[in-house]
Parts: structure tokens; C-alpha cells; sequence
């Protein structure tokens, strides 16, 4: 068996959103039948990158789709 000490945990909270939670966040402002909650979330979210607290890594398969996407 390998003795290899299992790396340490981060301290730093890792939240994963997908796709549908992130389009009614974008819906959040506009839309009347969104919760109110999303705008809250993106607000928190929006202050945290500003603030350079929140990281966003990158990923290749959104590239993918993003060349996809219809201008």
C-alpha cells in the first residue's frame, strides 16, 4: 500500500452552480416569477469577485460550448 499522506483540506469553501441555477440568476432582475433568493446569491457572488474573494476557474468544455453559442 502506498504511504502517501492525503493532502490537507482547504479551509476555503468550494461551491459548485450549475447551468440552471446560474440562468435563473441571470433571469433574477427581469423576470417576476424568479425568487428573490437568486438575486441575493448573485449579489454575493458579484461582491465576492470584486473583492478578488471568489475564484473562478476555467474550464475547457465551456469554451467548447461558448464557441458554439450563436452572436
Amino acid at each position: 500500500m502506498n504511504n502517501i499522506p492525503a493532502p490537507k483540506r482547504t479551509q476555503k469553501l468550494l461551491v459548485y452552480l450549475d447551468q440552471n441555477f446560474l440562468s435563473e440568476m441571470s433571469k433574477a432582475e427581469t423576470h417576476e416569477k424568479v425568487r428573490t433568493e437568486f438575486k441575493e446569491v448573485y449579489e454575493l457572488l458579484h461582491r465576492g469577485f470584486i473583492e478578488e474573494k471568489l475564484v473562478v476557474p476555467g474550464s475547457w468544455l465551456h469554451d467548447v460550448e461558448s464557441s458554439l453559442a450563436r452572436t
